[in-house]
């Protein structure tokens, strides 16, 4: 019975760590063909403060995270497209609902858009620990 749990905990953290590899590789990939795409103006629609789960004297409430969600809207061609970006709490402050911003758009599929062109650093945290997951428990289950 023992054995089977420890079997299937790694499993479960193999496939943890295959979703968080995977999710690190399409976010660089993105990031890099990002670096070429094309630039329009957006305006932002919508700035909200995340909600998180907090767990307080055994209560689970939804309390305001340190995450942004901003919503903004773009014109490629003679079509609006709309788009979402979360960011820290921090960096988030000085943008405003009305705002004009820089977008970055896929030209062959203008639905796909970024505020921030390249790779960003939590594609590469993804990677790097999805791997270093995926290499642990790998070691755990073949030696």
């Amino acid at each position: 019975m023992t054995s089977l749990f420890i079997n299937l905990l790694l499993f479960a953290i193999m496939v943890f760590g295959v979703i968080m590899l995977a999710n690190g590789i399409s976010g660089i990939l993105k990031g890099l063909a990002s670096s070429k795409w094309a630039t329009t103006e957006g305006i932002v629609t919508k700035v909200s403060q995340e909600k998180s789960l907090k767990a307080t004297n055994a209560k689970i409430e939804l309390a305001p995270g340190g995450k942004v969600k901003i919503s903004y809207k773009y014109k490629t061609g003679h079509k609006f497209e709309h788009g979402n970006f979360v960011l820290d709490l921090g960096t988030a402050e000085s943008v405003n609902r009305g705002d004009i911003i820089d977008i970055y758009y896929n030209p062959e599929d203008p639905k796909q858009s970024v505020m921030e062109k390249g790779i960003q650093g939590k594609s590469v945290q993804q990677l790097v620990i999805g791997g270093l997951v995926v290499v642990f428990v790998s070691y755990m289950i073949f030696f």
